[in-house]
Protein backbone atom coordinates (compact mmCIF):
# COMPACT_ATOMS: atom_id res chain seq x y z
CA UNK A 1 0.00 0.00 0.00
CA UNK A 2 1.44 3.18 -1.09
CA UNK A 3 0.52 6.77 0.93
CA UNK A 4 0.26 9.21 -1.19
CA UNK A 5 0.77 12.53 0.23
CA UNK A 6 0.66 16.07 -1.45
CA UNK A 7 -0.74 19.17 -1.20
CA UNK A 8 -0.58 20.28 -4.63
CA UNK A 9 -3.94 18.65 -6.03
CA UNK A 10 -3.12 18.67 -9.83
CA UNK A 11 0.48 17.02 -8.89
CA UNK A 12 -1.30 14.88 -6.42
CA UNK A 13 -4.39 13.38 -9.10
CA UNK A 14 -1.87 12.84 -11.69
CA UNK A 15 0.34 10.81 -9.70
CA UNK A 16 -2.48 9.08 -8.65
CA UNK A 17 -3.42 8.13 -12.21
CA UNK A 18 -0.13 6.78 -12.86
CA UNK A 19 -0.06 4.60 -9.74
CA UNK A 20 -3.59 3.10 -10.40
CA UNK A 21 -2.87 2.55 -13.81
CA UNK A 22 0.71 0.61 -12.65
CA UNK A 23 -1.84 -1.48 -10.83
CA UNK A 24 -0.65 -0.66 -7.38
CA UNK A 25 -2.80 -0.22 -4.52
CA UNK A 26 -2.57 3.45 -2.88
CA UNK A 27 -4.35 5.73 -0.26
CA UNK A 28 -4.42 9.48 0.67
CA UNK A 29 -5.67 8.29 3.90
CA UNK A 30 -3.22 9.25 6.62
CA UNK A 31 -5.02 6.93 8.99
CA UNK A 32 -4.38 3.88 6.73
CA UNK A 33 -1.19 1.15 7.48
CA UNK A 34 0.91 1.52 4.54
CA UNK A 35 4.45 0.05 2.86
CA UNK A 36 5.55 3.52 1.16
CA UNK A 37 5.21 7.11 1.61
CA UNK A 38 5.23 8.92 -1.59
CA UNK A 39 5.58 12.72 -1.13
CA UNK A 40 6.65 15.57 -4.03
CA UNK A 41 7.10 19.06 -2.12
CA UNK A 42 9.27 20.21 0.64
CA UNK A 43 6.60 21.29 4.02
CA UNK A 44 6.43 21.11 7.74
CA UNK A 45 3.63 18.59 7.36
CA UNK A 46 6.13 16.62 4.40
CA UNK A 47 8.78 16.21 7.20
CA UNK A 48 6.64 15.42 9.80
CA UNK A 49 5.27 12.92 8.00
CA UNK A 50 8.77 11.25 6.34
CA UNK A 51 10.42 11.25 9.79
CA UNK A 52 7.61 9.16 11.06
CA UNK A 53 7.58 7.25 8.26
CA UNK A 54 11.30 6.99 8.68
CA UNK A 55 10.97 5.58 12.18
CA UNK A 56 8.67 2.83 11.03
CA UNK A 57 10.79 1.82 8.71
CA UNK A 58 8.40 2.80 6.32
CA UNK A 59 10.25 3.04 2.64
CA UNK A 60 10.04 6.75 1.16
CA UNK A 61 9.66 7.91 -2.43
CA UNK A 62 10.44 11.47 -3.06
CA UNK A 63 8.95 13.07 -6.45
CA UNK A 64 10.62 16.46 -6.81
CA UNK A 65 8.66 17.38 -9.53
CA UNK A 66 7.23 20.40 -7.26
CA UNK A 67 10.59 21.20 -6.07
CA UNK A 68 12.80 21.44 -8.96
CA UNK A 69 12.95 24.73 -9.64
CA UNK A 70 13.73 25.81 -6.30
CA UNK A 71 16.50 23.26 -6.48
CA UNK A 72 18.07 24.63 -9.74
CA UNK A 73 17.79 27.88 -8.41
CA UNK A 74 18.92 27.56 -4.70
CA UNK A 75 21.99 25.90 -6.26
CA UNK A 76 23.25 28.84 -7.94
CA UNK A 77 22.85 31.29 -4.77
CA UNK A 78 25.31 31.26 -1.79
CA UNK A 79 23.59 32.70 1.04
CA UNK A 80 21.99 31.50 4.42
CA UNK A 81 18.33 31.08 2.85
CA UNK A 82 19.82 28.68 0.53
CA UNK A 83 21.68 26.54 2.46
CA UNK A 84 18.86 25.87 4.94
CA UNK A 85 16.59 25.15 2.14
CA UNK A 86 19.23 22.59 1.33
CA UNK A 87 19.56 21.38 4.30
CA UNK A 88 15.87 20.47 4.96
CA UNK A 89 16.04 18.82 1.36
CA UNK A 90 19.09 16.83 2.21
CA UNK A 91 17.68 15.70 5.25
CA UNK A 92 14.59 14.51 3.59
CA UNK A 93 16.32 12.87 0.34
CA UNK A 94 19.02 10.87 3.09
CA UNK A 95 15.70 8.96 4.18
CA UNK A 96 14.43 8.29 0.74
CA UNK A 97 14.56 4.56 -0.97
CA UNK A 98 14.05 6.34 -4.20
CA UNK A 99 14.06 10.10 -5.56
CA UNK A 100 12.17 10.55 -9.34
CA UNK A 101 13.59 13.59 -11.48
CA UNK A 102 12.40 14.86 -14.54
CA UNK A 103 15.69 15.54 -16.20
CA UNK A 104 19.35 14.69 -15.85
CA UNK A 105 20.71 17.83 -14.19
CA UNK A 106 18.37 17.06 -11.27
CA UNK A 107 20.00 13.55 -11.16
CA UNK A 108 23.26 15.24 -11.60
CA UNK A 109 22.70 17.98 -8.63
CA UNK A 110 21.31 15.88 -5.65
CA UNK A 111 23.64 12.79 -6.47
CA UNK A 112 26.12 15.07 -5.34
CA UNK A 113 24.12 15.80 -1.88
CA UNK A 114 22.87 12.34 -0.91
CA UNK A 115 23.69 8.10 -1.36
CA UNK A 116 19.76 7.67 -1.58
CA UNK A 117 18.82 5.84 -5.28
CA UNK A 118 17.74 8.30 -8.03
CA UNK A 119 15.87 7.71 -11.32
CA UNK A 120 14.71 9.74 -14.20
CA UNK A 121 10.64 9.55 -15.23
CA UNK A 122 10.51 12.68 -17.48
CA UNK A 123 7.31 14.84 -17.46
CA UNK A 124 4.38 13.72 -20.05
CA UNK A 125 4.75 14.93 -23.26
CA UNK A 126 1.11 17.43 -23.68
CA UNK A 127 -1.88 16.46 -25.92
CA UNK A 128 -1.75 19.25 -28.38
CA UNK A 129 -4.92 21.50 -29.48
CA UNK A 130 -4.42 23.53 -32.63
CA UNK A 131 -6.79 25.30 -35.08
CA UNK A 132 -8.85 23.86 -38.06
CA UNK A 133 -6.40 24.89 -40.46
CA UNK A 134 -3.51 27.36 -41.36
CA UNK A 135 -5.81 30.06 -42.14
CA UNK A 136 -7.28 29.99 -39.68
CA UNK A 137 -4.09 30.98 -37.52
CA UNK A 138 -2.97 32.97 -39.82
CA UNK A 139 -6.62 35.73 -39.48
CA UNK A 140 -6.85 34.73 -35.47
CA UNK A 141 -3.21 36.16 -35.21
CA UNK A 142 -3.20 38.57 -37.70
CA UNK A 143 0.20 37.10 -38.93
CA UNK A 144 0.97 37.25 -42.73
CA UNK A 145 1.35 34.37 -44.95
CA UNK A 146 3.56 35.58 -47.53
CA UNK A 147 6.75 35.10 -45.67
CA UNK A 148 8.74 32.25 -43.86
CA UNK A 149 7.79 32.77 -40.15
CA UNK A 150 10.97 32.86 -36.99
CA UNK A 151 9.22 32.53 -33.84
CA UNK A 152 10.69 34.60 -31.14
CA UNK A 153 9.91 33.80 -27.42
CA UNK A 154 10.68 36.50 -25.29
CA UNK A 155 8.49 36.88 -22.85
CA UNK A 156 9.19 39.90 -20.52
CA UNK A 157 11.76 41.58 -23.40
CA UNK A 158 14.51 41.09 -22.27
CA UNK A 159 15.89 40.99 -25.82
CA UNK A 160 14.17 43.36 -27.61
CA UNK A 161 17.81 44.59 -29.26
CA UNK A 162 18.92 41.25 -30.91
CA UNK A 163 15.30 40.77 -31.88
CA UNK A 164 15.29 44.17 -34.12
CA UNK A 165 18.50 43.60 -35.16
CA UNK A 166 17.76 39.90 -36.33
CA UNK A 167 14.41 41.67 -38.12
CA UNK A 168 16.33 44.28 -39.84
CA UNK A 169 18.90 41.91 -41.04
CA UNK A 170 16.55 38.87 -42.30
CA UNK A 171 14.01 41.21 -43.92
CA UNK A 172 12.62 38.72 -46.06
CA UNK A 173 11.08 36.66 -42.82
CA UNK A 174 8.39 37.17 -40.88
CA UNK A 175 9.17 37.66 -36.82
CA UNK A 176 6.29 36.36 -34.66
CA UNK A 177 7.32 37.76 -31.83
CA UNK A 178 5.38 36.21 -28.43
CA UNK A 179 6.33 38.02 -24.82
CA UNK A 180 4.51 41.29 -23.71
CA UNK A 181 5.93 43.98 -21.02
CA UNK A 182 3.22 47.13 -20.39
CA UNK A 183 5.18 50.78 -21.29
CA UNK A 184 5.42 51.44 -17.16
CA UNK A 185 7.99 49.03 -17.04
CA UNK A 186 9.61 49.59 -19.89
CA UNK A 187 12.78 51.93 -19.92
CA UNK A 188 12.89 54.88 -22.14
CA UNK A 189 15.43 52.93 -25.18
CA UNK A 190 13.31 49.39 -24.96
CA UNK A 191 10.11 51.79 -26.05
CA UNK A 192 11.98 53.32 -28.58
CA UNK A 193 13.28 50.01 -29.91
CA UNK A 194 9.78 48.33 -29.27
CA UNK A 195 7.76 50.60 -31.45
CA UNK A 196 9.89 50.94 -34.05
CA UNK A 197 10.30 47.27 -34.73
CA UNK A 198 10.55 46.76 -38.58
CA UNK A 199 6.91 45.87 -40.45
CA UNK A 200 8.00 42.10 -40.52
CA UNK A 201 7.69 42.11 -36.71
CA UNK A 202 4.09 40.56 -35.68
CA UNK A 203 3.55 40.96 -31.85
CA UNK A 204 1.32 38.57 -30.35
CA UNK A 205 0.97 39.89 -26.86
CA UNK A 206 -1.24 37.25 -25.17
CA UNK A 207 -0.21 33.55 -25.43
CA UNK A 208 -1.01 30.21 -23.58
CA UNK A 209 -0.42 26.21 -24.83
CA UNK A 210 -2.61 26.34 -27.73
CA UNK A 211 -2.03 29.91 -28.87
CA UNK A 212 1.89 28.50 -28.66
CA UNK A 213 0.96 25.71 -30.59
CA UNK A 214 -1.01 27.34 -33.38
CA UNK A 215 2.04 29.50 -34.31
CA UNK A 216 4.39 26.74 -33.93
CA UNK A 217 2.83 24.93 -36.54
CA UNK A 218 3.23 27.15 -39.04
CA UNK A 219 7.05 28.50 -38.16
CA UNK A 220 9.85 27.51 -40.01
CA UNK A 221 12.22 28.05 -37.15
CA UNK A 222 11.75 28.71 -33.16
CA UNK A 223 14.22 30.61 -31.10
CA UNK A 224 13.42 30.22 -27.60
CA UNK A 225 14.78 32.80 -24.96
CA UNK A 226 12.91 31.18 -21.90
CA UNK A 227 13.93 28.33 -19.93
CA UNK A 228 12.75 28.41 -16.59
CA UNK A 229 9.65 30.75 -17.13
CA UNK A 230 7.74 28.39 -19.53
CA UNK A 231 7.03 24.73 -18.53
CA UNK A 232 9.05 22.00 -20.68
CA UNK A 233 5.74 21.12 -22.27
CA UNK A 234 6.22 23.72 -24.48
CA UNK A 235 9.69 22.46 -25.37
CA UNK A 236 7.87 19.31 -25.52
CA UNK A 237 5.73 21.06 -28.01
CA UNK A 238 8.33 22.36 -30.47
CA UNK A 239 9.77 18.85 -30.91
CA UNK A 240 7.02 16.76 -31.37
CA UNK A 241 6.02 19.33 -34.39
CA UNK A 242 9.74 18.79 -35.64
CA UNK A 243 10.69 22.39 -35.90
CA UNK A 244 14.05 23.64 -36.04
CA UNK A 245 14.76 25.22 -33.13
CA UNK A 246 17.23 27.39 -30.96
CA UNK A 247 17.78 27.87 -27.40
CA UNK A 248 19.29 29.82 -24.90
CA UNK A 249 21.80 28.21 -23.09
CA UNK A 250 20.66 26.58 -19.36
CA UNK A 251 21.57 24.22 -16.83
CA UNK A 252 18.20 22.92 -17.20
CA UNK A 253 19.02 20.78 -20.02
CA UNK A 254 22.61 19.91 -18.59
CA UNK A 255 23.22 16.19 -20.79
CA UNK A 256 19.77 16.10 -21.77
CA UNK A 257 19.66 19.17 -25.02
CA UNK A 258 22.75 18.60 -26.62
CA UNK A 259 24.43 21.23 -29.33
CA UNK A 260 24.70 20.52 -32.88
CA UNK A 261 23.31 16.77 -31.61
CA UNK A 262 19.22 17.20 -30.90
CA UNK A 263 19.11 21.37 -31.36
CA UNK A 264 20.91 24.26 -31.40
CA UNK A 265 21.91 25.93 -28.30
CA UNK A 266 23.71 29.68 -28.08
CA UNK A 267 25.34 31.70 -25.65
CA UNK A 268 24.75 35.28 -26.79
CA UNK A 269 23.96 37.27 -30.15
CA UNK A 270 26.85 36.40 -31.57
CA UNK A 271 26.67 32.64 -31.41
CA UNK A 272 22.64 33.13 -32.21
CA UNK A 273 23.21 35.03 -35.65
CA UNK A 274 25.85 32.49 -36.51
CA UNK A 275 23.87 29.30 -35.39
CA UNK A 276 20.70 31.19 -37.50
CA UNK A 277 22.21 31.67 -40.31
CA UNK A 278 23.77 28.18 -40.96
CA UNK A 279 20.36 27.04 -40.07
CA UNK A 280 18.76 29.15 -42.99
CA UNK A 281 21.46 28.44 -45.77
CA UNK A 282 21.24 24.95 -45.16
CA UNK A 283 24.61 25.06 -43.71
CA UNK A 284 23.92 22.47 -40.56
CA UNK A 285 22.11 19.30 -40.21
CA UNK A 286 18.33 19.05 -39.75
CA UNK A 287 18.02 17.66 -35.90
CA UNK A 288 14.09 17.53 -35.82
CA UNK A 289 13.65 13.88 -36.00
CA UNK A 290 16.81 13.44 -33.28
CA UNK A 291 14.70 15.67 -30.54
CA UNK A 292 11.61 14.12 -31.66
CA UNK A 293 12.97 10.99 -30.65
CA UNK A 294 14.01 12.30 -27.09
CA UNK A 295 10.44 13.40 -26.44
CA UNK A 296 8.17 10.36 -28.06
CA UNK A 297 8.40 8.19 -25.35
CA UNK A 298 7.40 10.16 -22.63
CA UNK A 299 4.03 9.15 -23.06
CA UNK A 300 1.28 8.41 -20.63
CA UNK A 301 1.62 4.54 -20.65
CA UNK A 302 5.56 4.29 -20.71
CA UNK A 303 5.10 6.51 -17.74
CA UNK A 304 2.78 4.38 -15.88
CA UNK A 305 5.31 1.36 -16.79
CA UNK A 306 8.69 3.18 -15.45
CA UNK A 307 6.22 3.69 -12.23
CA UNK A 308 5.39 0.07 -12.12
CA UNK A 309 8.86 -1.05 -12.79
CA UNK A 310 10.51 1.49 -9.81
CA UNK A 311 7.84 0.96 -7.46
CA UNK A 312 7.87 -2.59 -6.57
Amino acid sequence: MILIYIENKEILTKIITYIENAGLSYTTDLNVEYEYLFIAELSNKVINLVNEAYENNKKIIFNTILEEINILKKNELVNQNSKNYFNKLINILDKCEKIIVSLPIYKKLLKEKTSSEIVIIGKEIPIINISRSNNDIYEKYKISKRKRKITIIDLDYDNLEIINNLSLKYKKYNFVYVGFKPDFLLKEKEKEILYKLPKNVTRVKYFNFNILSDICKISYIIINFENLKLDIKYLYMIMLFKKQFLIKESPLFYNYLINSKNCYIFKDEKELNLRFNKIIEGRVGNLTEKAYDLVKDSNFYEIVKKYSFYIR
